[in-house]
């Protein structure tokens, strides 16, 4: 009875071992790692992630007093702002400028006025000074050139040498008399000159002063119309702060965004800008409300390239246009916008896993025939793939290849001479 129990028990445990270390059947393998050929309308979508803007905004720039022509600052630092965010109504503070800057300008524009007035009140006495000098030798030179006709008219009851010198004498006087007046002349013009030059010098920095006076009284930027205050990214992709530097080529500080008309802002790569179109649906998410989404559509494609910092890829700006207003969408929130390129009714698709590449021939594995089926690929999205020939709906398809698909024969070359006859056709 004991040895009937104990072959009983070695037979069990016999059959319990076959059956956990003997293969598996294909069939159970390939129940396990096969899916469906699958009809439907088939979507290719390009999901990018963005950033919302109002699509139109009023800019807060710099004043028009350091913008203008005449002005002599070029950039200068801002020292304090209101927090981004802030709402503010028209007139209302919003940052302001270095007044030590703009004070040293003043300071220094002052001191130069200051030389240049004591400059021309010396200049205007030496002047004077010179020329009444000159004036007094003139009237010496008049006195003696009457002086000197008296003696040649008197000279006529002397001799002819006498009358002669007395002659001589006068010419010389003349002569004097005239090199002394156009020495006055001269004086008179060089004083002008200077004086002239003096007193646009003196303008000139009256004028600068002036302007300095008007700059540092617009140094507090004040918003022009009501709005939320959002500051701008300087180049390196930062928000400008306290102690950013503006200058007259980049003078926008913030903008007053309309929050009644946004638009996600992103930046698709260069492997999928091509399929990227104007007018494409979208739809987008606010990663700040996960269940929320909005409706809208492409209205804007670069067409020039960026470089990312730090990869050796360049993206293309993409705007998209969201078709709702909702309070809930505030400027810089981070978007998901899943842009729709195509559509396609009533496809044939199957996963991207179970689609094969060999010598640019596409095939897939076919459940329970060991063939490599020959198909044409269509487009893609990221899971899926449509088939435009070689399968049929409800089709089953291996996911991973089977053990032997070096020895699997290939099927469907026809499909490829189809294929290729069609396209010299076209």
């Amino acid at each position: 009875m004991n040895k009937r129990i104990i072959t009983l028990v070695a037979v069990v445990i016999a059959i319990v071992l076959l059956f956990v270390f003997l293969p598996k059947s294909n069939d159970e393998q390939l129940t396990v790692l096969s899916a469906k050929v699958k009809q439907g309308d088939f979507e290719c979508v390009v999901t990018v992630s963005g950033e919302l803007l109002a699509e139109n905004s009023v800019k807060v720039k710099l004043p028009n007093e350091l913008l203008s022509g005449r002005s002599y600052v070029y950039s200068i630092k801002i020292t304090d702002m209101v927090e981004e965010g802030t709402y503010v109504d028209s007139g209302d503070y919003v940052a302001s400028l270095d007044h030590s800057a703009i004070q040293e300008q003043i300071d220094e524009r002052q001191e130069s006025l200051d030389l240049k007035l004591e400059d021309l009140i010396e200049t205007k006495m030496d002047t004077n000074f010179i020329l009444i000098n000159i004036r007094n030798e003139l009237v010496t030179l008049k006195d003696r050139v009457e002086e000197k006709e008296l003696i040649l008219g008197q000279s006529i009851y002397e001799s002819p040498a006498i009358q002669r010198q007395a002659e001589i004498d006068l010419e010389r006087a003349k002569r004097e008399l005239d090199q002394e007046k156009r020495n006055y002349e001269l004086q008179k013009v060089k004083a002008e000159q200077r004086l002239s030059q003096l007193n646009y010098s003196i303008r000139r920095t009256q004028r600068e002063l002036e302007d300095f006076h008007k700059i540092f009284e617009s140094l507090n930027i004040k918003a022009e119309r009501p709005g939320i205050i959002i500051y701008r990214r300087d180049r390196t992709g930062s928000k400008i702060q306290v102690g950013s530097i503006v200058d007259r080529y980049h003078p926008e500080i913030a903008e007053l965004p309309d929050l009644s008309s946004m638009i996600s802002r992103t930046y698709v790569n260069e492997v999928d800008i091509s399929k990227i179109m104007e007018g494409q649906p979208v739809t987008v998410g606010i990663d700040a409300f996960p269940d929320i989404f909005f409706t809208g559509e492409v209205i804007n494609v670069s067409n020039i390239g960026q470089s990312v910092p730090g990869k050796n890829t360049k993206v293309f700006e993409v705007d998209v246009r969201i078709f709702e207003q909702d309070e809930l969408l505030r400027p810089s929130m981070t978007t998901s916008n899943a842009i729709l390129t195509s559509k396609t009714e009533d496809a044939l698709y199957i996963p991207l896993d179970a689609l094969y590449v060999q010598d640019s021939i596409n095939y897939v594995f076919l459940s329970r025939q060991n063939v490599k089926q020959v198909v044409v690929p269509g487009d893609a999205n990221e899971n899926h793939v449509v088939i435009k020939k070689g399968l049929k709906k409800g089709q089953r398809i291996l996911l991973n290849p089977p053990h032997d698909e070096a020895d699997l024969p290939l099927t469907g070359e026809d499909i490829l001479k189809d294929e290729l006859s069609e396209k010299a056709k076209e």
